[in-house]
Order: structure tokens, then C-alpha cells, then sequence
């Protein structure tokens, strides 16, 4: 299996530790690395004419973080104002001069879920997944889906930029 995060001489770990982040009518699945930290949801900053999925800046930690909604950039219906919102913070990826952290707004608290390459699976779908979404998975019996954080990150730094 070929994974940009192996080596030949540095294996797989046998258990990778994620988070299951709720968003509306699903959930989100990433390595727990990938999130700097999960805060109470509080209103960003909102520019005037903006896209749907751009929420606004957020103040986090003496930064301005951009905030999205992960499904309204997939395309997807979400309850913007819903009761027990949290916020996760990510860590940036790929242009982390530019964009070092992004947020992602969640209808709920995250939980920790270990996984091992035997309980992780691919799920076909009928449903054609969005733009922001690389493909569904089971994970320890839990359906998720794993999003393109490429994609999120070019779609902020097209628009902040």
C-alpha cells in the first residue's frame, strides 16, 4: 500500500487516533493531528458579500482564522445558528505561511475514535459525493466522510487571497 506518510523503513501505525466531528446529517472524519483544538462555538467576524460557506474571520489566539462551513462548500443543505456548535481549528496543510490554521464549524462536540486498517473501509455510494469530500467510509462501524483539505484550503486562499 502506498501512502505518502510511510517509508519503507518506517511502517503504517497499527492505530491511527481520529475524530469524529458531527456536522448537519453526517460526520466528518480526521486524524486527530490534523485539529489544533476544538473551542464553543463564538460568531467570526463576516465580511459583506461573501459565499454562503465562508463564515468570517475568527480571533483565535491573537490570529485571524478563516471559518467555514464544511457542508455549504460540499454543496449541502446546514443549520447555521443550530444549539451546541463547536468550532474545530485545523492545522493547515499545504500553504501553512499563508494559511496556517482554518475552522470548521461542527453541530456537536467531536469524540475521539481509534481505528486500525481493519476497521476502516471504503463505502460505495449511489450518492455523488461533493466537491469537498474525497469519499465515504466506514470507521469502526461508524459512516463518515473523509474531506479534501486541498480543496478547502484552496477555496479560503481563492477567496481571502
Amino acid at each position: 500500500m502506498n501512502s505518502p506518510y510511510a517509508t519503507d523503513s518506517e511502517p503504517l501505525p497499527e492505530e491511527l487516533v481520529t475524530f469524529l466531528m458531527p456536522i448537519t446529517n453526517k460526520y466528518l472524519l480526521l486524524p486527530n493531528v490534523t485539529v489544533a483544538e476544538i473551542i464553543h462555538h463564538r460568531v467570526p467576524k463576516q465580511p459583506d458579500d461573501m459565499p454562503t460557506w465562508y463564515l468570517g474571520m475568527l480571533e483565535w489566539r491573537g490570529q485571524k482564522v478563516p471559518m467555514v462551513s464544511f457542508e455549504a462548500l460540499n454543496e449541502e443543505p446546514f443549520q447555521a445558528g443550530a444549539q451546541r456548535q463547536n468550532i474545530a481549528v485545523l492545522n493547515g496543510i499545504s500553504a501553512l505561511e499563508k494559511l496556517p490554521f482554518l475552522a470548521v464549524l461542527t453541530q456537536g462536540a467531536p469524540r475521539l475514535l481509534r481505528i486500525t486498517s481493519e476497521e476502516i473501509s471504503a463505502i460505495e455510494t449511489e450518492d455523488k459525493h461533493g466537491p469537498a469530500e474525497l469519499m465515504t467510509v466506514s470507521a469502526n462501524g461508524e459512516r463518515a466522510s473523509i474531506p479534501d483539505l486541498n480543496f478547502i484550503e484552496s477555496s479560503i486562499l481563492e477567496l481571502i487571497a
